[in-house]
């Protein structure tokens, strides 16, 4: 009975591509919810209030794991309402809501 040889070296490999094809996908994904500004919040999305930090927890620092640290991923609250959510902000921008300005 012969035992069939397996090519370790080759095996190593397609798994390697494997990887790297997953690893730049969620770069990419990374790169362009960075770029839309989805996750961008200065006020709060139910009553429009402007937002404060709130400490992380340790789903939020599994999130920025899986963003590969790409995402400066941070926790806000909304004291009028007690809001609770993540995104992140940029500081370059001024949001207005119904014409006030909030920064």
């Amino acid at each position: 009975m012969d035992v069939p040889m397996v090519d370790y070296t080759a095996l190593l490999f397609a798994l390697l591509k494997w990887v790297l094809a997953i690893l730049s996908f969620l770069i990419l994904i990374a790169i362009v919810v960075r770029l839309s500004g989805v996750l961008n919040l200065t006020v709060c999305p139910s009553c429009g209030e402007k937002l404060k930090r709130a400490k992380r927890n340790s789903q939020d620092k599994r999130v920025r794991l899986l963003a590969l640290g790409l995402l400066p991923i941070k926790r806000y609250r909304c004291y009028a309402c007690y809001w609770d959510g993540i995104g992140f902000r940029v500081f370059n921008e001024e949001k207005t809501i119904e014409g006030q300005n909030l920064d």
